[in-house]
């Protein structure tokens, strides 16, 4: 049964690995179980399902014998955007983010594991949106409508093994392969070479991997410390782009070209500490606590593109392209609270709050990515209907944050082999970005 069951979780896996998640704290998910979540994500020094194999993997020696769980997620994203043409809230998407684990006694001290979970990510669909368009050979400065839309979303299957080197401190290790995908649409302005606005469409994905260890020390019944650490993963995201002049004016002649797209992005590494002080035996609540900080500048201050082997208009040419995308992240620090109250041996409820200072200054915001919601509000609902048994239940709202860019995003670019350097600026100075959204979570262990 064990086998079958580990099976079906590696086959659920690969098979939700193109489901990404969208941002929470930055890009990453505040929590990858119900009942994490209901406690506002704490997870580094608190949890008992196989969802700690991708917090702080030393918790897993907190599961006696083995356990299976299955959670889901549905996110309702809602954002905006406003300048001087447009004034929209964009498309209201559903997503439904899955994550699953298994994990096993192999002794009496040591634990293995093996779960899925959708990491993080962003995204925006905001439809057809005005561009300024400055003109080019063939058509006239004016108004066009191009696609804003992005897709970034990064998975991680993680084999974890968690060792009890006593009855008060636990180690843990998980190693984690990754898959990234993202696919994305936007304006992209090359004036500067007389060639006006243009139409972008990349899509691209890559594997990785990275590496996250944990320690949990017990103090005492009451109280207890855990720390993680996670290694950055490298995302060298190649595929294929296509950009194409706007459909206007002029002779309505449409120009375009294709190639292989390459960006080099990542996962950044990160440590996390939390703490907890367990009251629940005086029929007071279990507090929780979570300090994370997470280095999304290791690879978001800029972000390098390339564009090789281009078509233009059906003829191979003997150009490539090399870009640079200023965004300037910062790094990011995460506070992280959360309470349980027992009301019965059957009942468990939950809240918490997280924030996170949003990590994007104004000069790099940009419409396809908007990781800017700093502030989640949870609770949630756990059900023990028997020993092996229990059921999960939680809310989040990640309360409606909006920016402002009031300078022109400069993207630098260089031809490989020489050339004069020129200016692509996205269409976003004067531009407001609004994000918010709220999920709902349900999740269900089961215990032998």
């Amino acid at each position: 049964m064990k086998k079958r069951v580990l099976a079906v979780t590696v086959g659920l896996a690969i098979t939700a690995g193109a489901a990404p998640a969208w941002a929470n704290n930055g890009m990453e998910n505040i929590a990858y179980s119900a009942q994490s979540e209901g406690r506002g994500g704490t997870a580094i020094a608190v949890g008992d399902d196989t969802s700690v194999m991708n917090t702080n993997p030393a918790l897993l020696s907190n599961i006696e014998n083995g356990r299976v769980d299955a959670s889901m997620t549905m996110m309702f994203p809602q954002y905006s955007l406003q300048n001087a043409n447009n004034d929209t809230s964009g498309m209201k998407p559903i997503f439904v983010i899955p994550t699953m684990g298994l994990t096993t006694k192999l002794t009496n001290r040591l634990s293995f594991g093996i779960a899925f979970f959708n990491e993080g990510g962003t995204g925006t669909d905001y439809g057809q949106v005005k561009v300024r368009d400055t003109g080019n050979g063939t058509n006239p400065p004016g108004i066009t409508l191009m696609e804003y839309y992005s897709m970034f979303g990064y998975m991680v299957v993680a084999p974890t093994l968690s060792y009890k080197a006593t009855d008060d401190l636990s180690v843990g290790v998980s190693a984690q392969p990754g898959f990234a995908t993202a696919r994305m649409k936007m304006p992209f302005n090359m004036t500067t070479l007389g060639m006006g606005i243009w139409a972008a469409d990349m899509n691209m994905h890559d594997y990785n991997y990275r590496t996250k260890l944990g320690a949990l020390y017990k103090i005492n019944d009451a109280m207890g410390f855990g720390f993680a650490y996670t290694t950055k993963a490298d995302i060298n995201l190649r595929g294929n782009a296509s950009m194409q002049t706007a459909s206007f004016g002029g002779t309505g002649v449409i120009n375009y070209m294709t190639g292989k797209a390459a960006a080099d992005m990542g996962w950044p590494s990160s440590f996390k500490l939390g703490t907890y002080w367990d009251m629940r035996n005086m029929g007071m609540p279990r507090m929780s606590l979570d300090i994370e900080r997470i280095n999304w500048s290791e690879y978001y201050k800029s972000v390098p593109f390339h564009m090789s082997n281009i078509v233009w208009q059906g003829t191979p040419v003997p150009i490539n392209m090399d870009m640079q995308m200023n965004l300037g992240w910062e790094d990011q620090t995460v506070y992280k609270l959360g309470f349980e109250m027992p009301f019965s041996d059957t009942i468990t409820m939950r809240m918490g709050w997280s924030h996170g200072k949003n990590p994007v200054p104004s000069s790099g915001l940009l419409a396809i990515m908007n990781p800017i919601v700093e502030d989640h509000y949870t609770m949630g609902l756990g059900i023990k209907p028997n020993k092996k048994f229990d059921f999960d239940m939680a809310m989040t709202l990640g309360v409606r944050n909006r920016q402002t860019n009031n300078t022109s995003n400069t993207v630098e670019a260089t031809p490989i082999g020489g050339g004069t350097p020129f200016g692509a600026s996205q269409d976003m100075n004067g531009t407001t970005i609004g994000m918010k959204y709220y999920t709902m979570s349900m999740g269900i262990g089961y215990k032998w």
